[in-house]
């Protein structure tokens, strides 16, 4: 006996089934322990009768009733109390009427739509397919194959004391209107959208979650959820899980057609949210965006998920080149996560500057394999110009990975005198003061012809005077400075260790020499000694001043006169000199 909501929502359907005319109800009547039937057979039905255009089926006494071939159309339908209803391979059922209702619930039994098969077509665009219509109770809906049309809108769940459940993993679902999570006109009614798996394809006109969840069991991917027009997500749940370890990185869960944003966001996931998804090895991290571009539409308006898959390895021998003479080749692994070994051949994308390095050959977007049964490829690395670059290899199914190079060329450096230009002079040899030299600065590689090089020269000012700017043109390897070996310095006294002259630049190692001044302080006779005759020497000069002191360092304290500072000074660096015996 229904209880009187059941009664209330049958003649609710009554209701509006009679406005197509003359329908009426046909109950199914095949006695439930007789096990299920075939809604073909007249028997089957009260009044022997399978029903038809003028009517819509009833199941409501606890049978199953399936449909596995094509049975005339009916204006409408309705499942309740615990009965099921099962489309299978084969089966066909139209309705036409302006009301559809799978699932419809009694006051606390389940009913069931199955979908195994066939094609369900609700073809009536005012229609509803309700999963749980009724106020109160359980319904539900799933979908394992066959195809399911609706031209009207789908609720799963009305009411705050129903809840409505479909679940999807195979066949299609293909909806004109909207897919509803809970009632648009309701505020507490519950539901369940559950996908599970990659094999149904769903497209819906637009998708509203009021009340209720969405669920993802993801087993290698998971079916898209396809939508022509709105999104609004209302900060309802969004549940995932990983039935199997995932492969993959990015998992579009919700492409939009058209060129709107997603209204809302999922509850405590707001946009590049990160939250944990367990999985078979333990949970993993999974980051959410609203704004990604599956479809290569003129917006990001697709709900993605982006999984830290494990990732490939690298581990060069080594990360700093120089030309040429470590030139390489170098070798550079490429391994699959520790402990891994590759089902089928793995192709690695390979992405590099060609400019710095080269690859085994391997240009730029060219693969390199990693066997099947192996878990590592390894290929050589040779610079070829100066630089930096990133040597970055990709696999499906894994995290980039990528080596960072650093290629060096080298500077040398030659001074000779300016009068004997081609004969260098050996690092630590002492320069002759006010003695005019040539600093030749030579880089290997040469600078490519469309650029120039700039270098940076470090050197005691207080000692010598080296020619600005310094650059190496394009399409050359060397530029020639001139340098002079600092008198002033000399003449105040200040004496210090060999200069150090060092040059660098971009791209290239730094290079650096040692020299040294010829003069010892108070060697006023430039004999590379201090002694007795430089004694004599300031003597002659004692009282000058300025512009009267002659070519001979006599004013060897630096104060622009000659008297007994300078002989004291001297008398202090006797001995000294690389000219003084030994």
């Amino acid at each position: 006996m229904l209880c009187k909501r059941m009664i209330v929502f049958i003649s609710i359907l009554a209701a509006v089934a009679m406005t197509a005319g003359n329908a009426y109800a046909i109950s199914w009547s095949k006695d439930p322990g007789e096990g299920p039937g075939d809604w073909n057979v007249a028997e089957n039905w009260d009044e022997t009768r399978v029903p038809g255009a003028d009517g819509w089926g009833l199941i409501a006494n606890g049978g199953t009733a399936y449909i596995d071939t094509a049975v005339p159309d009916i204006l409408a339908f309705s499942i309740l109390g615990p009965s099921t209803l099962e489309m299978r391979d084969g089966g066909s059922l139209t309705t036409t009427g302006g009301f559809g209702d799978s699932a419809g619930c009694g006051d606390t039994t389940d009913s069931t739509l199955l979908m195994k098969g066939g094609t369900l077509n609700l073809s009536n665009p005012d229609g509803w397919l309700g999963v749980c219509w009724a106020h109160s109770g359980s319904g539900y809906l799933v979908q394992t194959g066959g195809d399911l049309i609706c031209a009207g809108i789908i609720v799963v769940g009305l009411d705050s004391t129903s809840y409505g459940s479909y679940e999807i993993s195979g066949g299609s679902l293909s909806l004109a209107g909207e897919f509803q999570i809970g009632n648009r006109g309701r505020t507490g009614a519950n539901g369940l959208f559950k996908i599970i798996g990659d094999d149904a394809t769903i497209d819906l006109g637009a998708y509203y979650m009021r009340v209720g969840t969405l669920e993802l069991d993801i087993d290698g991917g998971i079916s898209p959820i396809n939508v022509g027009g709105s999104v609004e997500l209302n900060g309802r749940p969004l549940d995932v899980e990983f039935l199997a370890d995932p492969a993959f990185q990015s998992i579009p869960i919700i492409v939009k057609g058209d060129d709107s944003p997603v209204n809302g966001t999922f509850g405590g996931k707001p946009e590049g949210a990160a939250f944990m998804v367990p999985s078979p090895s333990g949970d993993i991290e999974v980051f959410i965006t609203y704004e990604g571009n599956v479809d290569g539409g003129s917006i990001g308006n697709d709900v993605v998920l982006t999984v830290n898959a494990p990732g490939l390895e690298m581990a060069p021998a080594e990360d700093a080149f120089s030309l040429p003479n470590n030139a390489g080749p170098h070798p550079q692994t490429i391994s699959l996560p520790e402990g891994e070994t590759a089902v089928g051949d793995v192709l690695v994308t390979l992405t590099y500057d060609e400019a710095v390095i080269s690859v085994d050959g391997i240009a730029p977007g060219g693969t390199a394999t990693i066997a099947q049964g192996a878990s590592s490829v390894t290929v050589s690395v040779s610079a070829v110009g100066t630089g930096s670059t990133s040597l970055t290899a990709a696999a499906e199914g894994y995290a980039a990975a990528s080596a960072s190079y650093e290629v060096t060329g080298e500077l040398s450096l030659s001074l000779a005198s300016a009068d004997e230009p081609g004969t260098p002079i050996e690092a630590g040899t002492p320069l002759i003061l006010d003695g005019e030299y040539i600093l030749t600065v030579s880089c290997d590689p040469a600078v490519p012809a469309e650029s120039s090089l700039e270098l940076s020269i470090a050197y005691d000012e207080m000692f010598l005077s080296i020619e600005e700017p310094a650059i190496i043109d394009g399409g050359n390897a060397s530029v020639e400075l001139s340098v002079t070996a600092d008198a002033a310095t000399v003449a105040a006294g200040i004496w210090g260790p060999p200069v150090t002259v060092t040059v660098s630049a971009g791209g290239y190692a730094p290079a650096s020499a040692d020299y040294a001044i010829s003069f010892e302080p108070g060697d006023a006779t430039d004999d590379n000694c201090v002694n007795v005759q430089d004694l004599l020497a300031i003597r002659g000069q004692l009282g000058k001043e300025g512009s009267e002191i002659d070519e001979l360092a006599t004013d060897v304290d630096g104060d622009d006169k000659v008297n007994v500072l300078d002989l004291l000074a001297v008398r202090g660096a006797l001995g000294n000199g690389s000219g003084c015996p030994q």
